[in-house]
């Protein structure tokens, strides 16, 4: 709050935090302008450079029971000088903040100012005038909170911050990142934390057991949780919740990953595809669909020629057994395409405006997942900016750092051992256009990190700043921060104090090789379609005095049938019958076709017509029950005169099967069959004797 030479003011119970004051006050040596009469007690002063900040004295200034907290080097600035603690300030001023602390305080968020922690609890005094905080909830009337909020602190509340997901390359050991946080007042000692992975074989669930921890108040615990086995890849949710024995709120124990997310098989796979016709000259062998995956096909497990870069390979029809493997592959890719220039210091790396400046560009896993097309772990060896207007002025010691950070802070600069200088140099100039950093040493991007660049440099002096071409996004794109400091550089951390959070972020260019999963080789044989058309017929004259025929083409392979007689006759189907006008020798023939590979078969055959000769004068009729049957029936023959003849069974082919003789001395005679050991098919009985012959079709199942 900017509190500009009051009077007569009365400022209790508030909470104030600032990016760099909790409370800026003026005075003045004009009359007119002094501040005077000022009573500050039971208030919250948290800041990032200062907690309290006064310029001038005050004439008759009352504060205490006041809670401070300063994320800069100094608590706060009083009269004319600076102070490092409340301690010394109370050294300096005995009268003032005799009841007052310095202390942490935690908010529920940057926009909700309700604390979180105990830091405030019950430290401040009773005002009469003041008995309900900004919600509405009664104050105490002995010890009140500090701040705009009375409350009761959580003494047992543990978070789930954040969950990696699990991506990247197939591992039967694929562990994931858990974040937990003890937002509760007390240590926390014991501990569960579970993660529950979802995959194409199903749910996989592994739990960490920690004991004797002492996480204290608002501290957080990275817990690998795992293992989980993802050789064969596919798309993993992931899960998560920690358990805390007597968790006052349980609304945040439980995190799953913003989506599922996949996973490059260690071994290479390639497609199941239809089968290849055997007739066809070429086939295509085709590598999964992974986006962003580069293969390479071989001859051999160990050939170092390759046959192709494509994910398919077009190869004659044959069983040839060939190799498919992983290869990398550099790329460069662009991170932002904006048009519009920066105007001031922030966002841009190089603000010679300034003496120090430090930069820090965040780029987001989703992002490099889209650019690289995979989320397989990529090596990156160069990183470009796009400038403007190039300044005169170069920059000292100009120094630029890369690593992966699993989780953005919400404040303050990201302060990671990952990072690794990748660049320096002692006098480095912009010039327009894209300025292009090799890296020394190129880093390794893990397939799930946010991978942070960072840039800094030291200069004596200060002109006007480069301006780079940016974008703006939707979440924090750029950390950065400058300062005027003489005797230090901005890549020393703590000279550039105050940190600034901004959607804006540079185009920049990534140099990127994506690196192989394996060096597996997985051998591929063409699936071959073999099927071809065959054609195979059978005939049966079952009425001799018409000259009428059953035609069968069973055994046969293909879906369509075309029949020709011999005498100007044709038909289709499977089973068709025919009548020759006459007696005599006919040359038919059976056309099978395939459309499986669009073959065709013929298969040519004599038949011989006996036109009149009867069917049925043999004055018997033939019954077969039960039909269809599964091998065993009863053939009942009956007529009005004894008979004596031959039994036949008979296949499609015209073969005799089996034959039972038949003495029939009455009017109905039954014969058992069984054909049980026979394949299941059609069957004809026929029945003969002297006077001619009766047939019947049968079925077996």
């Amino acid at each position: 709050m900017y509190l500009p030479y009051p009077r007569h003011t009365d400022f209790h119970y508030n909470t104030l935090g600032g990016s760099s004051y909790g409370l800026y006050m003026l005075s003045s040596t004009t009359a007119t302008l002094a501040a005077k009469n000022i009573d500050l007690r039971n208030n919250i002063f948290k800041g990032g450079s200062y907690a309290y900040y006064q310029s001038g004295a005050v004439d008759s200034l009352t504060l205490n029971h006041n809670l401070y907290q300063s994320g800069g080097t100094n608590m706060c600035y009083f009269g004319t000088a600076n102070f490092t603690s409340l301690s010394a300030w109370q050294t300096a001023f005995p009268l003032l903040n005799v009841n007052s602390v310095q202390a942490a305080v935690v908010f529920a968020s940057s926009t909700d100012l309700h604390v979180v922690n105990g830091g405030p609890n019950n430290l401040g005094t009773p005002l009469a005038a003041f008995t309900a905080d900004i919600d509405g909830d009664i104050r105490s009337t002995t010890t009140p909170d500090i701040g705009a909020d009375e409350y009761t602190p959580i003494n047992n509340d543990m978070t789930l911050e954040s969950i990696d997901g699990i991506s990247g390359c197939g591992d039967s050991t694929s562990f994931s990142n858990v974040i937990v946080k003890n937002k509760g007042n007390l240590a926390v000692t014991t501990y569960s934390v579970a993660v529950e992975v979802t995959g194409p074989s199903g749910v996989q669930l592994q739990t960490v057991n920690l004991t004797s921890q002492n996480l204290a108040n608002f501290a957080t615990d990275t817990v690998v949780v795992g293992p989980f086995n993802t050789y064969a890849g596919g798309s993993f949710s992931v899960r998560g919740w920690v358990v805390l024995a007597g968790d006052q709120v349980t609304s945040n124990d439980t995190l799953a990953y913003a989506s599922a997310r996949s996973v490059t098989p260690f071994a290479p796979a390639a497609l199941t595809l239809d089968p290849t016709c055997f007739n066809s000259t070429t086939g295509l062998l085709v590598a999964q669909d992974i986006p962003g995956v580069r293969y390479a096909w071989y001859t051999s497990p160990t050939d170092t020629t390759k046959l192709s870069t494509n994910d398919t390979l077009s190869v004659p029809v044959s069983g040839t057994t060939y190799y498919l493997g992983y290869t990398s592959s550099l790329d460069t890719l662009i991170a932002g395409t904006g048009a519009t220039a920066t105007t001031g210091t922030n966002v841009t790396p190089f603000k010679t405006f300034w003496m120090d400046g430090r930069s820090q560009y965040i780029i987001y896993p989703d992002e490099l997942q889209t650019l690289l097309g995979s989320n397989a772990p990529s090596l990156i060896s160069a990183v470009a900016f796009n400038v403007g207007t190039a300044a005169a002025q170069g920059m000292g010691n100009f120094t630029v750092k890369a690593g992966n950070v699993a989780t953005i802070p919400t404040t303050g600069f990201i302060t990671s051992t990952a990072f690794t200088t990748v660049y320096t140099n002692t006098l480095y100039n912009a010039v327009p256009g894209w300025n292009l950093y090799n890296f020394t040493t190129p880093v390794l991007w893990d397939g799930v990190s946010n991978l942070v660049i960072e840039v800094c440099y030291d200069n004596s002096s200060y002109t006007v700043n480069s301006s780079v071409f940016f974008e703006t996004l939707t979440r924090t794109g750029t950390i950065d921060g400058y300062t005027d400091n003489t005797t230090a550089g901005g890549c020393t951390p703590g000279t550039v104090a105050s940190a600034t959070y901004g959607f804006g972020r540079p185009n920049m260019k990534i140099v990127a090789e994506a690196q192989a999963c394996s060096n597996v080789r997985t051998p591929v044989v063409m699936n071959i379609d073999s099927t071809s058309a065959d054609a195979v017929a059978s005939f049966l004259e079952v009425n001799a005095a018409t000259g009428t025929f059953e035609f069968y083409a069973g055994g046969s392979t293909g879906q369509t049938f075309s029949w020709t007689f011999g005498d100007g006759g044709s038909a289709t189907g499977d089973t068709v019958t025919h009548s020759y006008a006459s007696a005599g020798v006919f040359t038919a023939a059976l056309t099978v076709t395939d459309s499986t590979c669009n073959t065709t078969d013929v298969f040519g055959f004599v038949v011989t017509s006996h036109i009149g000769l009867g069917e049925n004068i043999l004055n018997q009729q033939m019954m077969v029950f039960p039909n269809p049957n599964s091998g065993t029936f009863q053939v009942r023959i009956s007529g009005a005169s004894e008979f004596e003849g031959q039994l036949e069974v008979m296949n499609l082919m015209g073969q005799v099967v089996a034959s039972i003789p038949v003495d029939k001395r009455s009017n109905v005679h039954e014969v058992a069959m069984d054909l049980t050991n026979y394949p299941k098919a059609v069957y004809m009985l026929r029945l003969s004797g002297t006077e001619g012959q009766t047939v019947l079709r049968v079925i077996v199942r």
